[in-house]
């Protein structure tokens, strides 16, 4: 039966689902609009995956340089950096992965932030970066934003929320309904034809690649401006809303006041504000006052520097360490781990003139929310079960650039010469009340994407009514088995 017999008779029916051609329609328009973006993505999320590596390999040369017993006080390297930048505003130090490396302290001053590289027995300094300019930092604005800004958050949502749909559709498109075996359904079918073939090789990256796909693009979205905003008022107005938010929101830190309002602050690439209140050990309360990976006022005391070093080696945190000091005197400096895996992630609160641990933040004194959000990220960014997770996140991003580009050259190969090839729809009675049901979902949960969905219905609504941009079409790229 051709898929016009199959609208006509399902037409016969009342109220019912899509039909094949309505469907095809609709993940032909997300593909048109997402296909770009999935393949940029895809490839600048790829790298981001293997940062760790990367950043090691960078930061190769200022390893290995003298044994621990050989260093000098962590308060006299900051006060070299500090001769270099007398007007520094703020500042914090990284500690190299292996001891023997080199420090790295980060100033701000009222040009730039800098990272400042400096030998730990020499006391030279080695090298100073752009802190804005590094690889790893480019690379992730360019994912997350397309080094656009505000707006270019919104198209990265936009390109997730319609990948979604071009992949719910794409599975619909797929489902073997008369297939004899699995051949053309879970692997190619050979010896067919150039066609069969793509159209083989486009529809099994897709089933294979599917749900690994979709959890990449929903473990993306808080850090994304308009669904990130959109979840914490939604968490706000619930009450699932923790004191401080582990990741940042269209590129930039969100912490929750104390009076209960929004701060937002500049973002830095180690951390996302950790501002509030920990798990104070032995039951005594303390105040933070640093904020890792932002810095804070230089502090005229830098012997907290040295408690803090003493600290963070004796409770082994993961890599990368901050050491930060405290906003304003009197309160205490912090030594967090930063780590991207966030399950390991631990912050202290210390008093600097003693020594004493006031707070001790894990990630189980986490919100159950937060601490969801956290995994989910922490496997997106390939870091939450090691080299395994790395291999996934690449294999997930190579199926969607493949999915992509076949599903470009078909589109290609079978358009009208002259034509853009939109499927013509196809007439047919209302739907059935599940499919408005789902729309409405899934515009309440990615409302920027129930815009985008309103916008184009009526845009197409308007072609067909003037009868233009529109052509009669081809076959889809999947047929009835």
């Amino acid at each position: 039966m051709s898929v016009e017999d199959k609208g006509a008779e399902m037409g016969r029916l009342g109220r019912q689902w899509p039909t094949y051609r309505t469907v095809w329609r609709w993940h032909f328009f997300a593909g048109a609009f997402c296909v770009p973006f999935v393949i940029f993505l895809s490839i600048t999320g790829a790298i981001y995956l293997f940062k760790p590596q990367i950043e090691g390999a960078i930061d190769r040369p200022f390893e290995g340089l003298a044994n621990i017993s050989e260093h000098r006080l962590l308060s006299e390297q900051v006060q070299v950096v500090l001769d270099r930048y007398p007007k520094a505003k703020s500042l914090h130090v990284e500690l190299p992965k292996e001891e023997q490396g080199a420090t790295r302290v980060i100033v701000k001053d009222d040009v730039k932030q800098w990272r400042v590289f400096v030998h730990p027995k020499s006391l030279e300094v080695l090298a100073v970066r752009d802190e804005e300019a590094g690889l790893m930092r480019q690379i992730k604005q360019l994912h997350g934003q397309l080094k656009a800004g505000v707006w270019g958050s919104y198209l990265v949502e936009l390109a997730a929320s319609w990948t979604i749909i071009m992949i719910l559709t794409g599975v619909v498109l797929w489902w073997p309904r008369n297939a004899k075996g699995i051949a053309g359904v879970l692997y190619p079918r050979w010896g067919k034809g150039a066609r069969v073939w793509w159209r083989d090789v486009h529809s099994v990256i897709g089933v294979w690649v599917s749900l690994f796909a979709i959890f990449l693009i929903l473990t993306g979205l808080p850090w994304a401006k308009f669904w990130g905003s959109y979840f914490r008022t939604v968490r706000e107005a619930t009450g699932l809303a923790s004191v401080s938010q582990e990741w940042t929101i269209g590129g930039r830190e969100v912490a929750k006041a104390e009076a209960g309002h929004a701060d937002h602050a500049e973002h830095s690439e180690h951390s996302e504000d950790r501002k509030g209140t920990g798990r104070a050990a032995g039951g005594s309360g303390g105040k933070r006052g640093g904020r890792p990976g932002t810095g804070a006022p230089v502090p005229k005391d830098l012997s907290g520097f040295d408690q803090a070093i003493l600290i963070a080696r004796r409770e082994k945190l993961a890599y990368p360490v901050l050491l930060t000091p405290p906003k304003s005197p009197g309160l205490d400096w912090t030594v967090a781990s930063e780590a991207q895996n966030r399950v390991l992630r631990r912050s202290i609160g210390f008093d600097a003139p003693t020594g004493e641990i006031r707070i001790r933040e894990e990630f189980a004194d986490k919100h159950w929310l937060d601490r969801v959000v956290s995994v989910g990220i922490a496997a997106h960014e390939g870091q939450l079960f090691g080299g395994f997770n790395q291999l996934l996140g690449l294999l997930t991003t190579l199926g969607l650039i493949g999915l992509s580009s076949s599903g470009v050259w078909m589109w290609w190969i079978r358009r009208e010469a002259g034509e853009f090839g939109i499927p013509e729809p196809l007439q047919q009675t209302p739907l059935v009340w599940a499919v408005w049901l789902l729309v409405a979902f899934l515009g309440i949960a990615m409302p920027l994407f129930g815009i985008s969905v309103a916008i184009v219905a009526l845009l197409d609504w308007v072609l067909r009514r003037k009868g233009k941009g529109l052509d009669s079409g081809r076959e889809g790229s999947m047929v009835n088995r």
